[in-house]
């Protein structure tokens, strides 16, 4: 039996009607949030509610716990979490999925595998962010991993909050591509521009964490990453806001500025850094470049 076309899938409390909250599982997919008791496929669905017709607030309840609450004209539904960061990726996600094409709800009708995540962030303090675990299932692990390097550089050369800031922009970024591919607003034809400058600004930047002396040139990174940019903001700036690529913005501007450009890779003194650095990048490389032959080889 296939998976359930959802999203996300997380167990979390719900308050129908201004009631008492219930852990339930909820359920955000394209144009349509539902929720049921249990997490298997055959318990029915006790209610939905589509995007479309909804509004939505960020609220807190008296303990100071997130509180999401989607309003309808005759219907209302609150979503209590534990973390901010955890109900401020749920917002961006149903902006995201509000206006898309909504799934089908019968639960007999099982639709395309999508992607599934499970996890309960009710309880315990959740080991990784929504949006993490999203860009992990669609991308895989090498791209969280330079992620996480990315920010420990950051974190050494300017501090915790704007290292934590760039990831959170990263990780948006990446979600809501992810959501424009997978429900094929954009192609990856459409992306093959973007896709080839991505290739050599990666390219140029393994062999700078390899050969810094030799192959470390600010200009030429700083030309390849802003033809990079604007390819990227060209192909999706149709399909979302002019804050999520204000982000592109934001993410790219920073990470080619000259100075942490050089303290990445000029000296010996950040050398183990670097060599990390380009481990991350190196391992993503070859990941993307497996997949791209094994896509080759199935279709030939």
């Amino acid at each position: 039996m296939e998976e359930e076309d959802h999203f996300l899938e997380l167990k979390l409390e719900v308050s129908l009607k201004s009631k008492k909250f219930k852990k339930m599982w909820v359920m955000l997919a394209p144009g349509i949030l539902s929720w049921k008791k249990k997490n298997n496929d055959d318990n029915i669905v006790k209610g939905f509610i589509l995007l479309n017709e909804t509004e939505l607030s960020q609220t807190k309840d008296k303990k100071g716990n997130p509180v999401l609450d989607i309003t309808t004209v005759d219907s209302s539904l609150s979503i209590k979490f534990k973390e901010e960061d955890s109900a401020q990726e749920w917002f961006e996600i149903y902006e995201t999925l509000k206006d898309m094409e909504q799934i089908d709800v019968d639960m007999k009708q099982k639709q395309g595998k999508m992607m599934r995540m499970k996890k309960n962030i009710s309880g315990k303090v959740a080991t990784s962010s929504a949006g993490k675990t999203i860009v992990r299932e669609f991308m895989g692990q090498e791209v969280i991993n330079l992620i996480s390097m990315i920010k420990q550089v950051i974190q050494i050369f300017d501090g915790k909050k704007q290292a934590s800031n760039i990831e959170k922009a990263i990780i948006r970024i990446s979600v809501k591509v992810i959501l424009l591919i997978e429900h094929k607003t954009v192609t990856l034809r459409q992306l093959k521009g973007p896709l080839n400058s991505i290739k050599l600004l990666w390219s140029d930047l393994i062999d700078c964490c390899e050969m810094a002396s030799f192959c470390y040139d600010p200009q030429h990174v700083l030309s390849l990453s802003e033809q990079c940019t604007e390819e990227i903001k060209y192909t999706i700036r149709a399909f979302l806001s002019d804050e999520s690529i204000g982000l592109v913005d934001y993410v790219m501007d920073y990470l080619i500025e000259r100075e942490l450009l050089d303290f990445v890779f000029v000296g010996d003194e950040n050398m183990e850094l670097r060599k990390s650095l380009g481990i991350s990048l190196r391992e993503l490389f070859s990941m993307v470049v497996s997949k791209r032959g094994e896509r080759e080889e199935s279709s030939s």
